[in-house]
């Protein structure tokens, strides 16, 4: 879920007529946060989620689980340092992005 007015991104998980926060991203790059998309995996499972970032006129990645190679001898690879999040950079663009979608499907 993006929050524009938290400038955060948060992980949510329903259960009946519930909801709880269960992971919040907050990072000084991300100035207006409008969209938010989870990629697509195949083969390999790579936990990434893209922010258009519309004042900021930026998308942005971060990666907030382990990559594991399950079609290529199953290595996995934890996020560096010791945080929940790993920001995989910014493309600064002209404009300001209001969506964005992007998969790790061929």
């Amino acid at each position: 879920m993006c929050s524009r007015g938290e400038r955060a991104i948060k992980w949510v998980q329903l259960s009946g007529n519930s909801a709880t926060v269960t992971k919040t991203l907050r990072d000084t790059r991300m100035k207006d946060p409008v969209w938010v998309e989870d990629n697509d995996n195949h083969g390999s499972e790579v936990p990434v989620v893209s922010v258009s970032d519309y004042s900021g006129k930026q998308l942005l990645n971060y990666r907030y689980g382990n990559i594991i190679f399950h079609t290529n001898g199953g290595n996995t690879y934890g996020i560096g340092g010791n945080g929940q999040f790993e920001c995989g950079g910014a493309y600064q663009l002209q404009g300001r992005p209001f969506q964005v979608s992007g998969s790790n499907v061929p």
